[in-house]
């Protein structure tokens, strides 16, 4: 007789544009807002996780948000027939977008009539970036998401041992965290043939707003080659700075082949500084993958989360001022680039094939 398999599930949000010009007009492939969502889904996939969509509508029309809403809320309330009893669901969090409050509800209502075990993979703790959101009533959603979604999860999968120090600080049980260690970064690009040159890296949004430090690379003097959306000449350009475009996320780590990749944010560059830059003592840039996945070494900022797995791998430096770069490069030498470089490729072998989510959802299922 067959032993019954448990039944794996994720649950997606799935977007629907209501015409193709806002399909075409959305920035969403151009950095790394979707890549690390949907590497997740894919890895998931490959280790049996059935996806269950929910609709995620782009609207460009406020009379329709109403009946949007009500689509999505049907989404979430149907869940509770297409799911088995006794099964594993994957959830991604936090939910981007609808009434979370009817959501979560949903979903506890799931787990009660199901019995379901609910695996979270935690993308971003929107309370650790108040500057998203200043209002008293955005900011009082984000906590009510979090604390609902630590109540309802079994077992969740967070970026770094400093992110689980944070969540286990709100009393969540030591032994149903999972540490991520570094995102993966899907690709079926080849690997660069990686040359030797001293120039620094940096792909991301290059809104000046958002990262006020790009206005301020011309007086480094340090060669930047920089790749992304909102790029403005005027704002950020310099005889030092080279824009080399912008590229769907897919196929940007094919374009990145020398340097070093530059792991930063906030308005300084003598530090990261401000909400942004706070940000990265928490969480796991997916930035940094970009980098590993191209082939590159890196430079992170000294006091991000990610300096441990950078130092313990041996595969960049750590920094305390953007400008530290400046004396790295003078007596930088091309051996000790090449065994930075190499490391880097083990790494990058993992990364390409999701070997880090794949064993933390494997430890997830076995607690």
């Amino acid at each position: 007789m067959k032993k019954d398999v448990m039944k794996k599930y994720q649950i997606c949000e799935k977007y629907i544009y209501f015409n193709k010009e806002m399909e075409k007009k959305s920035d969403i492939n151009f950095h790394a807002g979707g890549k690390a969502p949907s590497d997740v889904y894919k890895i998931a996939l490959e280790k049996g996780y059935k996806p269950v969509y929910v609709r995620r509508f782009k609207i460009d029309e406020f009379h329709t948000y109403k009946i949007v809403r009500k689509i999505i809320n049907f989404d979430w309330f149907f869940l509770i027939f297409r799911i088995r009893r006794n099964s594993i669901v994957l959830l991604q969090l936090p939910i981007r977008f609808g009434n979370h409050k009817m959501q979560y509800a949903f979903l506890r209502l799931l787990k009660k009539i199901k019995k379901v075990k609910f695996i979270s993979l935690m993308h971003d703790i929107e309370i650790l970036r108040k500057a998203r959101h200043p209002s008293a009533v955005d900011f009082a959603n984000c906590e009510f998401e979090f604390h609902v979604s630590l109540k309802l999860t079994d077992c969740l999968i967070v970026h770094n041992q400093k992110m689980k120090q944070f969540i286990k600080y709100y009393g969540f049980p030591d032994e149903k965290i999972i540490v991520l260690e570094i995102f993966d970064y899907l690709t079926d690009s080849k690997e660069n043939t990686i040359k030797y040159t001293k120039k620094v890296i940096y792909a991301g949004n290059l809104a000046a707003r958002k990262c006020g430090f790009l206005r301020k690379l011309k007086e480094t003097g340090i060669p930047f080659d920089l790749y992304g959306i909102n790029y403005k000449q005027d704002e950020i350009g310099g005889k030092n700075i080279n824009y080399c475009g912008s590229y769907r996320s897919n196929i940007l780590s094919e374009k990145i082949n020398s340097g070093f990749g530059l792991v930063w944010d906030g308005d300084e560059l003598s530090t990261c500084s401000g909400s942004l830059g706070d940000y990265l003592r928490w969480n796991n840039p997916h930035k940094l993958s970009l980098y590993i996945c191209a082939g590159i070494p890196v430079f992170i900022w000294d006091e991000a989360a990610e300096a441990a797995f950078v130092k313990e791998n041996k595969i960049g430096f750590l920094i305390q001022s953007i400008n530290d770069i400046k004396n790295i490069f003078d007596s930088l030498e091309e051996d000790t680039y090449k065994k930075l470089q190499k490391r880097v490729s083990l790494i990058s072998k993992r990364i390409r094939n999701g070997f880090y989510m794949k064993k933390a959802l494997e430890i997830a299922e076995g607690r």
